[in-house]
């Protein structure tokens, strides 16, 4: 197995907090009004995030719950950014780094360049193997 030390010094560093909200948060995120107010107070928002990780006393916020009516009805249960920032972070450096070298081929959930459709035509290859 992987070797972890300093795994969590990674989660706390500065840099990777603002590049995670920089690259990743900041561009998928499809409330842009969420993002403004983040934004407001960039660098105190970053800070709280590693004061957040470095105390260990991380509990997630509430979700923001709300109905979407078009194109159909769905409930919505969205996360504050200070929770996707960090769930990107842990992801990122446990789940994938240390993790994902340890899962079978045939494992696709929540791997980059795998998901529902590799999920399909893996199932559709094995129901029409003859044996």
């Amino acid at each position: 197995m992987k070797r972890i030390d300093n795994l969590y010094h990674k989660i706390t560093d500065i840099k990777n907090i603002k590049e995670m909200y920089d690259k990743r948060i900041r561009i998928n995120t499809k409330n842009k009004a969420k993002i403004a107010r983040f934004d407001e107070h960039y660098v105190s928002n970053i800070a709280r995030i590693k004061e957040i990780l470095e105390s260990k006393n991380y509990k997630p916020f509430r979700y923001n719950i709300f109905l979407v009516r078009e194109p159909k009805v769905r409930l919505i249960m969205a996360q504050s950014i200070t929770d996707k920032i960090i769930n990107h972070l842990v992801s990122k450096y446990f789940l994938v780094d240390v993790f994902e070298p340890m899962l079978i081929e045939n494992n696709i959930a929540m791997r980059v360049g795998k998901g529902t459709h590799v999920g399909i035509k893996k199932i559709k290859r094995v129901l029409t193997e003859e044996y």
